[in-house]
C-alpha cells in the first residue's frame, strides 16, 4: 500500500478507534447513518448525507488521492451531525471538537490567519440522539 494511503488509513483508524474519558467509542454512532423510518427528518434536513462506512469505502477502493479529501468527508459528517442534534447534546459537542481539530490542521496548511473560526462554531444552532444526541 502506497505511503499516503497507509497516512490516510491510520488517520480514518485513529478516528474510528478512539474512546472517551468514560471508554466510549465516540464513532460508533457516525458508523452508518440512522434509519429513514425512525428520523425521516434527518433526510429533510441533511442534504449530503455521509458515515464512516462510506469514507471507510471510499479509502478502501482509493477514492481518495490525498489528505484533503478525507478531511473534507469528515468535516461533512461532523457538520451534518451538527445541523441536526442540539447543541447541548452530546454528539454535537463532539463535533464541533473535530471539526475544530480538522480546521486547524486545514489552517496550518493553507496558512489561514489564527483568528480564523468556521461559522459553526459561531453559531450554536442546531435541530437535533440521534435528536438529543445524549448518552
Amino acid at each position: 500500500m502506497p505511503l499516503h494511503l497507509q497516512k490516510l488509513r491510520t488517520l480514518y483508524d485513529t478516528i474510528k478507534d478512539y474512546h472517551d474519558a468514560k471508554g466510549r467509542q465516540l464513532s460508533l454512532i457516525f458508523m452508518k447513518l440512522p434509519n429513514k423510518n425512525e428520523y425521516p427528518d434527518y433526510y429533510e434536513v441533511i442534504k449530503q448525507p455521509i458515515h464512516m462506512e462510506k469514507i471507510a469505502s471510499t479509502l478502501k477502493n482509493n477514492g481518495y488521492d490525498n489528505l484533503d479529501e478525507l478531511v473534507s468527508d469528515f468535516i461533512l459528517m461532523f457538520d451534518n451531525a451538527c445541523k441536526y442534534n442540539e447543541p447541548d447534546s452530546q454528539i454535537y459537542k463532539v463535533c464541533i471538537t473535530k471539526v475544530f481539530c480538522f480546521v486547524s490542521v486545514k489552517q496550518y496548511k493553507t496558512g489561514l490567519p489564527q483568528t480564523w473560526k468556521t461559522e459553526k462554531t459561531k453559531k450554536s444552532q442546531g435541530n437535533w440522539s440521534w435528536k438529543t444526541g445524549k448518552s
